[in-house]
């Protein structure tokens, strides 16, 4: 290993406390502080990080934790991964998540609690300095801490005040609403149901929103809005069965990073962030067996293609599962057969296009590819206890 390469992550680590590792392609090469080995970050993130084209930048880990990266300009094959690190205090729940996320025997927990508790807690922006310090040292490139900020990921400040509501799924653009009260209650209907399939989808919509004016000057109207939409996403978590701390401690943090920003764009993708966040986070609490791979990337793909024809055997297929597998499986983590949860699934994203749309009962059960109308009412009435239009005159 490059004696200068190992001096320079030793300073680094014992300047910030922050965790660091160097990998030549998967191999471990060194790492500090001296650590059980269980305490590696785990080999699916190391592999992610690895794969990335990106010289340097940033991903996000369970927990709301972050990791940073960057690849040597001499050598690519070596890379240098720092972290953990987090903006709010590793609570027992979030800790444990962390711990169940690295895959730690049990009887290494306490040890590993102190390991992850003792790294200081950073925002993700102090954090991205750090990391473009290192970068300059070790690369001697200069970069900004802007160029790491996922704006592309994300619209641009112009897209975003262009993206309103009515219909994620319609073309018709002479259907769209223009209120923000309708923006606000569609994505809150996502978080509510931990939904983050629906709000890219929603992320992806033309759509145009007008906003009242709450202040002087556009930076503090972004961030009234901001702190008003966090409170909105808090309520909706804690109601959908968050911890009431940790959605307390997610709020306050976010508040605190949007009041440092001095950029649009920075204080919009925050805010896109925080619901994805805020989205997860229900999304653990009401469907906890997530953490295992194979249901996850199973109620990904019936989210994302809630329109069309799904039963297990075309699921199966799809992903290259064995049916019988497929069936035990989602079975025994769940304890929902899978059929049951597809058409929960259904049912929900009726549930939305029933308040937020004009389309007819005909049109969403033929969207949701339901047998006929009739089969959908009736399977509509047996899950929510009212009709479609009972629902709609409702909502």
């Amino acid at each position: 290993m490059n004696h200068n390469l190992l001096t320079h992550c030793k300073f680094f680590y014992e300047a910030f406390f922050i965790p660091i590792y160097i990998h030549q392609e998967e191999t471990l090469l060194g790492c500090f502080p001296d650590q059980h080995s269980a305490f590696y970050p785990p080999e699916k993130l190391v592999q992610d990080i690895l794969s990335h084209p990106d010289t340097i930048g940033y991903i996000s880990g369970s927990a709301f934790s972050y990791y940073g990266y960057l690849k040597l300009k001499d050598a690519p094959e070596c890379s240098i991964i720092i972290g953990p690190i987090s903006g709010v205090p590793y609570e027992k729940s979030m800790l444990q998540a962390l711990i169940d996320h690295y895959g730690i025997p049990e009887e290494l927990h306490p040890a590993a609690g102190s390991f992850f508790r003792n790294i200081p807690l950073s925002d993700l922006s102090a954090f991205l300095g750090k990391l473009v310090l290192m970068h300059h040292v070790i690369n001697q490139e200069d970069i900004s801490i802007d160029a790491l900020f996922p704006l592309n990921a994300f619209p641009s400040a112009k897209s975003i005040q262009k993206k309103g509501t009515e219909n994620v799924y319609s073309i018709r653009e002479e259907n769209q609403f223009n209120n923000s009260y309708e923006v606000e209650k569609l994505i809150l209907s996502f978080i509510a149901d931990g939904n983050l399939e629906g709000f890219d989808t929603f992320l992806k919509t033309p759509m145009h929103v007008q906003m009242g004016a709450v202040a002087n000057d556009n930076i503090r109207q972004l961030k009234n809005t901001f702190i008003v939409s966090i409170a909105l996403f808090t309520r909706t978590a804690i109601q959908a069965g968050v911890e009431t701390e940790i959605a307390f401690q997610l709020s306050d943090l976010y508040i605190k990073q949007a009041e440092q920003l001095t950029n649009p764009d920075h204080i919009l993708s925050l805010q896109v962030e925080a619901i994805h966040t805020f989205t997860s986070k229900v999304s653990e609490h009401r469907l906890p067996f997530l953490s295992d791979s194979d249901i996850r990337q199973i109620v990904h793909h019936i989210q994302r293609h809630i329109d069309q024809p799904l039963n297990v055997d075309t699921i199966a297929e799809e992903l290259r599962f064995n049916r019988s597998y497929l069936s035990h499986k989602f079975h025994k983590e769940t304890g929902m057969k899978l059929h049951a949860f597809i058409q929960d699934c259904k049912i929900q994203e009726a549930k939305r296009l029933l308040t937020f749309t004009n389309k007819s009962i005909s049109e969403i059960s033929n969207y949701l590819c339901f047998s006929s109308q009739s089969h959908f009412q009736n399977v509509f009435k047996k899950v929510i206890g009212t009709t479609p239009n009972q629902f709609r005159k409702k909502n």
